[in-house]
C-alpha cells in the first residue's frame, strides 16, 4: 500500500513538474503522454509480479 502510495504521489509529482517547464501545447501533452504511459507498464508489471507473489504465499497457507 505505501508502495503504491509513493508511485502515485511520484507520478503526480511529475506531472505538475511538466506542467511547469518550458515547453508548449502539443510538445507537452505528447510528453505528458508517454510519460504516463511508462508508467501505467510498470505499475502493471509490478502488480503482476506481486500478485504471483501473494498466490505463491496463499497456496502455501492452504
Amino acid at each position: 500500500m505505501r508502495t503504491t502510495r509513493l508511485l502515485a504521489l511520484a507520478a503526480i509529482g511529475a506531472g505538475v513538474a511538466l506542467l511547469f517547464t518550458t515547453k508548449k501545447g502539443k510538445a507537452l501533452r505528447s510528453d505528458i503522454a508517454d510519460k504516463s504511459g511508462e508508467l501505467l507498464k510498470r505499475l502493471n508489471t509490478f502488480a503482476h509480479e506481486n500478485g504471483k507473489e501473494g498466490l505463491k504465499r496463499a497456496k502455501q497457507l492452504v
